[in-house]
């Protein structure tokens, strides 16, 4: 790894102080910048926490970066958020004090599912929306350091597929539109700066759905539902009895979402677990009732419950989980609004939830911790930007 790695762990610490903004990122890990150990050994650091393919949580609300979950924020307008995982404060991804954030990092990658963190330079990359399309066709870089932003990748004029930007060793991989049939899968080497197409099969054309966690790359091919094992060099392509329907993935371990299909409805009833590796395949869960799966931390999966009434079936407000060992579901916390998504970094829960105020959307991220006695959920308080 280069020097670079190095700002791995003193990521955005500087920038506050060299704009005097009041904001301050948390130092990773704890460490403070002047501390005689801030600085550790790049075979000390376990960049596997803060790389999202390591457990594929199938998230839109989080990313996961050294000290700081990147957010998004509605209120005053779509912008990317940051929380502060040690204070619980949320504040814009911005720490220049005299921006008005019309057209800053926060506003162009807006989304954190546009981002994604790479451990490897300790920099972001993202794909910014392109007026008139339905996305994106470059990739960029955000420095760790400074936020300065460049294109690293000018790409070819054809969308990038966001929802499968992943993260291994020292590259990103993603699958960008064909002009014809299917998709390129693009591997950009973060540390040469560049990029290469991915040979499939002869005969055969890529499929956006993608997934990599830990050591496990699998594939999908046009007008096949199958997924293909490979390596980090797609050389090799073995057919798998696996559907490409993952939701969750932690190494070998896949959860899929079983379907109930009855009388023409198509409603989440339960969770199948399958291990890639060894073929083991069991149903975790399944029920009568529709469920909303909500998260995976790599031991539980998180769902709430659909609840029948008059009009139909409403979204409940309570968190349950289940081992995916098997066993009973068990109740996690009873939230008021409505749960979207939940996610695990560092052996912390992290929640998204949307209330209404006077008809109005309020998104709110917050932490939920285990006592002796239950769940306690606490909400971050958001700090907005002062208006000019």
């Amino acid at each position: 790894m280069k020097q670079s790695l190095l700002k791995f762990l003193v990521v955005f610490l500087l920038v506050c102080t060299l704009t005097s903004c009041a904001q301050e990122m948390p130092s990773p890990e704890g460490n403070s910048s002047s501390s005689s150990d801030a600085f550790l050994k790049a075979d000390e650091i376990d960049i596997s926490k803060y790389q999202i393919s390591s457990v594929y949580q199938h998230s839109y609300y989080f990313r996961n970066i050294p000290g700081a979950l990147l957010v998004a924020n509605q209120d005053n307008g779509a912008a990317l958020y940051y929380v502060n995982k040690s204070s619980g404060d949320e504040r814009i991804y911005c720490f220049d004090s005299l921006c008005k954030h019309t057209n800053c990092v926060a506003r162009t990658l807006y989304q954190p599912r546009l981002l994604q963190y790479h451990p490897y330079d300790g920099n972001l990359y993202g794909v910014p929306p392109e007026p008139g399309k339905k996305g994106g066709s470059r990739l960029y870089c955000i420095d760790g350091d400074t936020q300065e932003m460049r294109c690293a990748w000018e790409g070819n004029g054809n969308m990038i597929d966001t929802d499968y930007l992943c993260v291994s060793g020292q590259f990103l991989y993603f699958p960008v539109k064909r002009t014809e049939s299917g998709y390129d899968i693009v591997r950009y080497d973060v540390e040469k700066g560049k990029a290469e197409v991915m040979t499939p099969p002869n005969g055969k054309y890529f499929h956006y759905v993608m997934y990599i966690s830990g050591d496990v790359f699998l594939v999908t091919f046009v007008d096949e539902t199958d997924c293909y094992l490979t390596d980090e060099n797609f050389r090799q392509f073995t057919k798998t009895d696996y559907q490409n329907g993952f939701y969750y993935m932690n190494g070998s371990d896949a959860i899929s979402i079983l379907y109930d299909t009855r009388n023409g409805q198509h409603a989440s009833v339960g969770f199948r677990y399958d291990n890639i590796k060894n073929g083991e395949s069991y149903v975790v869960l399944e029920q009568q009732e529709p469920i909303h799966p909500t998260g995976f931390d790599g031991s539980y999966l998180y769902f709430i419950e659909y609840i029948w009434q008059d009009s139909g079936y409403l979204l409940g407000n309570i968190l349950y989980r289940i081992s995916i060992d098997g066993g009973d579901a068990e109740f996690v916390y009873d939230f008021g609004g409505t749960l979207r998504e939940v996610v695990s970094f560092e052996d912390s829960l992290y929640y998204y939830r949307k209330e209404y105020e006077n008809g109005s959307p309020v998104h709110i991220y917050g932490k939920l911790t285990e006592k002796s006695d239950g769940f306690v959920a606490e909400d971050f308080e958001i700090i907005h930007p002062k208006k000019f």
